[in-house]
C-alpha cells in the first residue's frame, strides 16, 4: 500500500509539480492550499507525512504545524517545511534537518521523505 503524503502550498504550480513529482514515485498525495485546509485535511485524511510551506494565507505552516501537534489524532504525524524565505546556506547554519529552502532540489526531498517514512 503506498504512503499518503499531504502537501501544502499557497502556489499551486508547486502544488501540482510536487504531486506529479510524488505520485510519479508511487505515493498517494492530498493537496491544500492553505494552512487552515492542511490542519482539515490532516485530521481527515490521516496522512503519513505532510510537507508544507511556511508563508501560507490564513495560517502560516509553522502554525499549522504547532495546531497538528497539539491535535491528538494528528501529533505524530511528520512535517517537512519547504520556504522560500531561507537559502540553503543559511539553512545549513542552523541545522535544521526538515526544512528545505525553494526552490527544492527534488531528489534531495526524496531522500528525506524516504528516511521520514522508514523506506
Amino acid at each position: 500500500m503506498s504512503k499518503l503524503i499531504l502537501v501544502a502550498d499557497d502556489d499551486n504550480g508547486q502544488l501540482l509539480m510536487m504531486e506529479s513529482l510524488l505520485t510519479g514515485r508511487g505515493y498517494t498525495v492530498v493537496l491544500a492550499h492553505d494552512g487552515e485546509q492542511a490542519v482539515e485535511k490532516a485530521r481527515r485524511a490521516k496522512p503519513d507525512l505532510i510537507i508544507m510551506d511556511v508563508q501560507m494565507p490564513k495560517m502560516e505552516g509553522d502554525e499549522a504545524a504547532m495546531v497538528l501537534l497539539e491535535t491528538p489524532e494528528t501529533r505524530g504525524i511528520p512535517v517537512i517545511f519547504c520556504t522560500g524565505l531561507r537559502t540553503d546556506e543559511e539553512l545549513a547554519e542552523t541545522k535544521e534537518e526538515n526544512v528545505f529552502a525553494k526552490p527544492v532540489h527534488f531528489e534531495t526531498l526524496l531522500a528525506k521523505i524516504k528516511e521520514t517514512l522508514g523506506e
